[in-house]
């Protein structure tokens, strides 16, 4: 049943060459500006681009589900550079190509696979707490960076990659810096010019490009199933076209779109759990009772994960209020129709979760952090695309599933033998929309032994 009203409110407002700056410098602060107004369509306009941002839940459903044939992914919205970067991966391709790339990645997240991924994930917890020292302050950002490619290295790929982890999170932090600078037609001839963000980028990309293509050779040359993604994309046989296998490079880019996903996203969320758990200790000591009595001294397993009911609940209300994934376009192929609202073509139709995720029509004080609303009873009365960190219909995340069970199984080991707490300032950090939901600052939080 739809929730729509009746008659939905819109409004319209045409952005100036000032505001344009402004909005690509500080895209978080342009949103906010645009949530207070009571409309569930704003149309905006710069020049000849047209955008239509879709607050109502149904409104995104149709776009991301229903007019999934009309549309195609909205790149000059989401950072065309560095989706260009990705390359023809998941993220990018289109229509029968996605659909064939996504038959081709599925089975490495079969639930099959995921009790092995599970051990691995607190492996890799256990591995970065072993450098925590009782009463110290430890950056997080950086802790939860490493912790994360750790996870994505071993999971994915068999590999070890801490021995290039600062060249890859030097590499990460160029692109998602300057990305921001060139999310508009014409960017791609600025990223070729001197200048010194360009020049950083461009290194970033060379040296991503230079470590994926070295995990590639070398599986290469010895061709046998590790059971990791790589070793079955290196494998995988198109069954439309027997003996088609995929080249390298369109193993680089699907390797480059899930070590993207599964690393940059995944280490934010984390990041800001435990940043928002520092500051709610109430909260954080009803987590460590239910990690108390569901586990008790022993580690979480993929088995516990049904059982952390508190512990999903963190998680799920930090990705609310935090959401990785901040924005999602898509470019319309022919004119539509949205609750009566024409939308010409071409447009770029933009969902945001930050802007949804903090509608008080559906989450009641929606700036609060309250994990307990997530009762099976407001689940199922809450509208379908009110809460969608991993989108949603076609093109939803592959990889929600590990996700989940990463987040859980992360959370939970930490919280079974620290406690996190705040420094001076640490209330300082604001979120920072990149190509993620970054913060603005280390996040420095003071830790505590259990």
């Amino acid at each position: 049943m739809s929730s729509l009203p009746p008659t939905i409110a819109t409004s319209s407002r045409r952005i100036s060459l000032l505001e344009m700056f402004r909005a690509q410098r500080d895209p978080l602060r342009f949103l906010d500006s645009l949530k207070s107004s009571s409309a569930d369509v704003v149309h905006l306009t710069f020049g000849r681009l047209s955008v239509a941002l879709l607050k109502h839940p149904d409104l995104v459903q149709q776009m991301l589900v229903a007019e999934n044939a009309t549309t195609e992914k909205g790149r000059a919205f989401e950072r065309a550079l560095f989706f260009q970067f990705l390359g023809g991966g998941l993220l990018n391709s289109k229509g029968e190509e996605h659909r064939r790339q996504r038959r081709l990645v599925l089975p490495a997240f079969h639930r099959s696979r995921l009790a092995g991924y599970g051990n691995a994930m607190v492996e890799a917890a256990d591995r970065v707490t072993a450098q925590w020292r009782d009463g110290e302050v430890r950056d997080l950002t950086a802790d939860m960076f490493t912790l994360t490619l750790d996870v994505v290295g071993h999971t994915l790929f068999s590999a070890d990659v801490k021995g290039t982890a600062q060249a890859i999170t030097d590499a990460f932090n160029q692109l998602s810096i300057g990305v921001n600078r060139l999310s508009f037609p014409g960017a791609k001839w600025l990223l070729r010019s001197p200048l010194s963000f360009a020049r950083k980028i461009r290194r970033g990309q060379a040296t991503l490009d230079a470590i994926v293509y070295a995990l590639i050779r070398e599986r290469r040359s010895r061709l046998e199933d590790t059971g990791d993604l790589l070793s079955m994309l290196l494998l995988a046989e198109d069954a439309e076209h027997p003996g088609q296998h995929l080249s390298d490079e369109e193993v680089r880019d699907q390797v480059m779109t899930l070590f993207f996903a599964g690393h940059e996203t995944t280490s934010n969320a984390l990041t800001w759990t435990c940043w928002l758990l520092a500051r709610h200790p109430a909260i954080e000591a009803a987590l460590h009772a239910e990690l108390a009595q569901v586990l008790g001294d022993r580690a979480p397993t993929f088995a516990d994960v049904p059982n952390l009911v508190l512990t999903e609940q963190v998680i799920r209300e930090s990705m609310r209020l935090y959401p990785p994934v901040w924005a999602m376009a898509r470019r319309t192929l022919v004119e539509l129709d949205f609750a009566g609202q024409k939308i010409p073509c071409p447009s770029l139709l933009v969902a945001c979760p930050w802007i949804t995720h903090r509608d008080a029509r559906w989450f009641p004080d929606p700036d609060q952090f309250q994990p307990t609303r997530w009762t099976r009873e407001f689940r199922t009365a809450l509208p379908r695309f009110a809460y969608f960190p991993f989108g949603g219909g076609a093109r939803s995340c592959i990889g929600e599933n590990f996700a989940w069970m990463e987040f859980i199984l992360i959370i939970a080991r930490f919280a079974q033998q620290w406690r996190f707490g705040t420094t001076a300032d640490s209330h300082l950090v604001k979120p920072q929309g990149r190509i993620t939901l970054h913060p603005d600052r280390p996040v420095q939080l003071r830790l505590q032994r259990r």
